[in-house]
């Protein structure tokens, strides 16, 4: 979404990723989307391997098409590991090029890096624990989604000067606001029913949910707008992970983006609780941007900056602690008094008017400007 909006306010944008295992085009695939170049490298690792940045073929020919073609800036979401800026890195040598890099999640200790287990914390882990901190101490710029993620690259040594806090965006473009949904037919959901989503689940994000879940357990059997109560999913499967659900669950997988709009619109209300700890403190769940674009209330215990959006704009939230007792006082206030289906519009017109990806953009262009005269 930021690339598409660096288009639109009339920059070029090229998006070098990676082709899934399934497609070999040598040396490359091109393809012009929303105004951006995506030009995407074949390899011949295993997909996870190459989605994690860690590439042997594309590595090497990123490195060709960069040294080959002319940029200001370099942007990039995952840097110290090889398919994310070593071929930038080379060019740096002999280039003025600026390099900006994200930091979207804290992937060191007490971080990701605890939640890594087997072969996976001796390798990927390893190497991000050596890593990922002198990535951003050489970058000209570091954008962090969160001000906890600030606070933290400025301990780790990181200039304060080089430091921009830019959350994630709601995609008001692809994602369409309606007031009533339009779709339940069509994805077998009940229409009266009381429909909570969570969208692009992780398998740390089903440990998060646990709490909500087990409070709509209880309140199936207590409330009668809720004994039909439907929960949408999209990502990983929380039945795959043996959780005891007494509610219709409907579980989408990874669903692909040209049906994910639909998918918000069928929801009520959707979930975002998260366990306290630093690696939910410092990131930003970009997922909160799109269900505000759709429009809808979020059950949310606020953590890092989502404290911020709640104390900013407390029409978009139910605000609950992390706690089972705590989300089922607070469903039974929101359905029993109709709450959830407050203020939809004015959600929406939050997204298009404060939140969308093109402030974003407006936001990044800003920072690349700073970065280029200041590094």
């Amino acid at each position: 979404m930021l690339a598409r909006e660096l288009a639109l306010m009339g920059n070029d944008v090229t998006l070098l990723t990676i082709l899934p295992s399934r497609q070999f085009i040598f040396p490359y695939k091109k393809e012009i989307r929303d105004g951006v170049l995506i030009v995407a490298f074949s390899d011949i690792i295993p997909d996870f391997m190459r989605r994690t940045g860690f590439g042997l073929l594309s590595v090497f020919l990123k490195t060709i098409y960069v040294v080959f073609h002319s940029y200001d800036i370099y942007h990039s979401d995952a840097g110290h590991r090889p398919g994310g800026g070593y071929h930038v890195k080379f060019k740096r040598l002999f280039s003025k090029l600026k390099y900006v890099c994200e930091w979207w999640d804290y992937l060191g200790r007490g971080g990701q890096y605890d939640n890594k287990h087997g072969i996976r914390k001796y390798t990927q882990g390893k190497f991000d624990l050596l890593f990922e901190v002198k990535d951003k101490l050489h970058a000209d710029g570091v954008v962090c989604v969160s001000h906890k993620m600030a606070e933290l690259a400025k301990l780790k040594g990181v200039a304060p000067s080089k430091i921009r806090v830019i959350n994630g965006g709601s995609d008001v473009i692809n994602i369409f606001y309606n007031e009533e949904p339009l779709y339940r037919e069509k994805y077998s959901i009940p229409q009266q029913a009381v429909v909570f989503g969570f969208i692009g689940m992780n398998r740390l994000e089903i440990r998060d949910i646990l709490p909500f879940t087990e409070a709509l357990n209880e309140l199936t059997a207590e409330i009668e707008e809720l004994k039909n109560a439907v929960v949408v999913t999209t990502g990983d499967q929380l039945l795959s992970q043996n959780v005891e659900v007494k509610f219709k669950l409907i579980e989408f997988g990874w669903l692909d983006y040209s049906d994910f709009s639909e998918v918000l619109n069928c929801v009520d209300l959707f979930v975002l609780t998260q366990k306290p700890n630093l690696q939910n403190e410092t990131r930003w769940p970009n997922k909160l941007g799109d269900y505000i674009a759709a429009g809808r209330k979020t059950i949310i215990n606020p953590l890092g900056d989502t404290r911020v959006l709640c104390e900013e704009y407390p029409e978009l939230f139910f605000e609950v602690e992390y706690d089972k007792e705590s989300i089922k006082t607070r469903l039974r206030e929101a359905i029993c008094n109709k709450e959830y289906k407050q203020d939809r519009r004015r959600i929406r017109d939050i997204a298009e008017q404060k939140l969308s990806w093109q402030h974003r953009g407006k936001e990044l262009v800003e920072f690349y400007t700073f970065a280029s005269r200041h590094s």
